[in-house]
Parts: C-alpha cells; structure tokens; sequence
C-alpha cells in the first residue's frame, strides 16, 4: 500500500495535519514535536479558533455566580470566562442540535458536567466533530483500532508497520511523509525503538527522550458546599 503521508496519532497534531494535507490532495493514511516559536503558529492557532468556534458559557450558572462573589469579595475584580469549544444551544435544557463549522451536527451543552472526561452529549466540539470528518471529506482515511509498532526509511520515504486489533494481522505501508503524532510517550517509543532495537532509524541523536517531565498541574477533588451544585455546567 502506497500513500503521500501517514500519520501516526488522531489527537490535535494528527488530526489538523491530515486534514490539511487531505485538503491539497494527498493520499493520507491515518493510523489512530519541532522547535516553533508562537508567532509561526499564530496564524494557525486563528485557523483552528475558525473551526472550533470556542466561546464563553452563555447561560448563568450558579458556580460560576459564586466564584465571581468571591471575587469581588477578595478586590480582585471580576473573573475572565474562557472561550469553549462547547456547542452550546439557545436552551440548555433543551441540548438541541447544533451544526458546527465542519458541517458535522452536534447536541447543544445541557450542562452534564463531564466536560473534562468527554461529553456524554457530544456538545463538545472535539477533533473527531471537526479535524477528523475534514480529513475523511478530502479522502484520506482512518483506521481504527490499529496500533502503529515500529517506523522506519524506506527507499527515499519511510515505512509503518501497524498491528490490527480486530484481525489480529500486521500491516506495512511506505511513504515519502511519515507523521508521528502519537503522544509524547507513543511517539518517543516508537523512535527510541526505530534507533536502538529495529536499526531503522540509527542515526537519531543520543538525546532523544531525555529531558522529560510529566504535566506538573494536579486534579483537586473539593466537596461542594451544600447549598451548591458544583456539577452542573461546564467544568472548566
């Protein structure tokens, strides 16, 4: 099997990436970093905002009423509300449907409270609503449940060998643009295996996956007061 470019990973680097490259054309095959500075990736950062359309929570919720009391309380003025990338809907209890800029229908926010673990709703307007159904529009295609485990060059391109979970057989495509988007744990395996196990890609440097540090922010678990729900609306 012969592509333009495989990319390894569907999360925001895959996904915008095949979407981009499907658009001009290529034949992309998706099988579920660089030194930028942020003003190269602006211009691409409004591109994303184009298509996700992020906005702040349009309807009062108590939480957050409570959270800018404290505020102003405190003199610390009132609070900024994020943009999310949220389908919100006229009414949220109503979560009506709502198509986003993809063209891909989704159900308004009816205020669940499962933002941070995925919406129950699909009111969020996540890559697979967007980036995703832009690429497969364009022709590329995605195989899921497809575990990529070992990269290489081939020829003047390079090579990915995947292992189908639903089969149970491994596959092997070539082409001239690999693209590793796997995470930075999937993707720095899959090169430290191509460098010192496979041989295929010898000639990476020795410092490659050093340097590493998990996400220092922490998940705090409060009570809630009981003279409020915490759990309704955006967690965010």
């Amino acid at each position: 099997m012969r592509w333009d470019a495989i990319v390894v990973g569907s999360g925001f680097g895959g996904a915008v990436t095949a979407a981009r490259l499907a658009e001009r054309g290529l034949r992309v095959l998706v099988l579920e970093r660089g030194p930028w500075t942020a003003a190269e990736l602006a211009p691409y950062f409004r591109r994303v905002r184009g298509l996700l359309q992020p906005s702040p929570a349009p309807h009062p919720l108590p939480k957050v009423t409570a959270f800018a009391t404290a505020l102003r309380r405190t003199g610390l003025g009132e609070p900024e509300r994020p943009d999310l990338a949220v389908a919100w809907g006229s009414d949220p209890d109503a979560g009506e449907p709502v198509r986003n800029a993809a063209g891909v229908p989704q159900a308004g926010c009816v205020h669940a409270g499962n933002c941070v673990l995925g919406c129950d709703y699909a009111a969020k307007t996540t890559l697979d609503l967007t980036y995703i159904p832009l690429a497969l529009r364009h022709g590329a295609e995605l195989r899921a449940l497809c575990e990529v485990v070992a990269v290489g060059r081939h020829h003047d391109g390079y090579a990915a060998v995947w292992l189908d979970h639903v089969t149970g057989r491994r596959w092997r495509a070539v082409a001239p643009r690999l693209v590793l988007a796997a995470g930075t744990l999937g993707t720095v395996r899959l090169l430290l295996e191509a460098r010192d196990r496979h041989r295929t890609l010898p000639r990476l440097p020795a410092t490659l996956g050093s340097g590493f540090t998990p996400n220092g922010d922490q998940l705090g678990l409060l009570r809630a007061p009981p003279h409020l729900d915490t759990r309704r609306g955006p967690t965010i």
